[in-house]
């Protein structure tokens, strides 16, 4: 389908009044029929009932990891369907939540859960998501420290930009956002050193891998103080590169990963462009398309942004078909390319 094909399609559809003649229309725009959502119901029902995660966020995340990867459609697996409605109550209900299932239907609740039930859970699930420290897992602490590295080297890329007599404030701004960065990596380093993370056993490099990556936050910050802006730029990516090292080491790949991959091969297109190669540039368009079909088939963060950078993929993928069409056509890259840079770095903020 071309991106016009589509654009018309989605305004067609934005005309559809009643929710199951939308469904409906949808599947039918993506190829896919009701038998196909159907499908994975009895499976998921049996990961439900065979899980043994003590966290729900685990849990849920891991159920739909196996589903996407079993998902043999001609589309991805949607980011919205029936089964997440029983998803979410099936897993409060394993955990021992005050939640019944109704054995005819799997899919649906009894009628007598009451409110105050329904409140219980949401509530509990809410606190699994935004408990502190002590309640993260190893991966969303590792991005709570990249989030304040990610703040800091923005600031640095500032003060380059900025006149010197205004650079005092940022450069404090950016001094504090690495020293939180050191210290949470420090802690977690420190927590983590000999007590492997699960998806991680098994690596011999594992405890110099942690401490690379804090040696490098701590020289990023010692570079900052000292105004040593381009050291502390390098810095900065050295430790990302490590950790994004790290993932592919022990075969994790994140959402932040993912969009790592995309955002380089579209940085280093835009640099061949600028540097009047577009034959070069063009070339690359094909590695730029691998890249988003692997953010779209990775999980998405589990942060407080989950929603926000789900909901931007299909904007980015949309991006990525414009700009495969400019080259296809031989019509403007740049304009298509620079569109994309600017999507990628919204949605690469969301996935950290």
């Amino acid at each position: 389908m071309t991106n016009q094909t589509h654009k018309e399609k989605m305004q067609e559809a934005k005309k559809i009044y009643f929710m199951e003649d939308f469904r409906a229309f949808m599947r039918k725009m993506q190829g896919l029929t009701d038998e196909d959502f159907q499908a994975p119901v009895p499976r998921i029902k049996e990961k439900i009932l065979s899980a043994t995660e003590k966290d729900p966020l685990e849990m849920f995340e891991r159920i739909m990891r196996e589903v996407e990867s079993e998902w043999d459609r001609p589309s991805p697996l949607p980011v919205n369907s029936d089964w997440h409605h029983f998803i979410v109550p099936g897993v409060g209900g394993k955990l021992g939540f005050k939640i019944a299932f109704d054995q005819k239907n799997f899919g649906g609740l009894r009628r007598r859960i009451n409110m105050k039930k329904l409140i219980i859970l949401a509530t509990a699930f809410v606190l699994a998501g935004a408990a502190g420290v002590a309640g993260q897992t190893f991966d969303q602490r590792v991005s709570e420290a990249r989030r304040h590295m990610r703040v800091a080297c923005q600031a640095v890329q500032q003060i380059v930009k900025t006149a010197v007599v205004e650079r005092s404030g940022i450069k404090e701004a950016a001094a504090g956002e690495a020293a939180e960065a050191e210290r949470l990596w420090t802690g977690l380093a420190k927590e983590y050193a000999t007590a492997v993370p699960a998806g991680y056993a098994g690596d011999p490099g594992w405890a110099q891998r942690l401490e690379d990556v804090r040696l490098n936050i701590a020289r990023m910050g010692k570079e900052i103080s000292a105004g040593e802006w381009r050291p502390a730029f390098l810095s900065c990516a050295h430790a990302c590169n490590l950790i994004t090292t790290m993932h592919e080491a022990n075969g994790v790949t994140l959402a932040i990963d993912a969009m790592s991959a995309l955002r380089k091969k579209v940085g280093f297109a835009r640099g061949l462009l600028a540097a009047g190669k577009p034959d070069k540039a063009r070339a690359l368009v094909k590695e730029i398309l691998a890249a988003r079909d692997a953010v779209l088939l990775t999980p998405g963060p589990v942060t407080s942004n989950r929603e926000a950078y789900l909901g931007a993929l299909p904007e980015l993928s949309l991006a990525v078909d414009a700009l495969a069409e400019a080259v296809r056509s031989g019509s403007d890259m740049k304009t298509a390319l620079e569109s994309l840079a600017a999507l990628v770095e919204r949605v690469y903020e969301l996935a950290i």
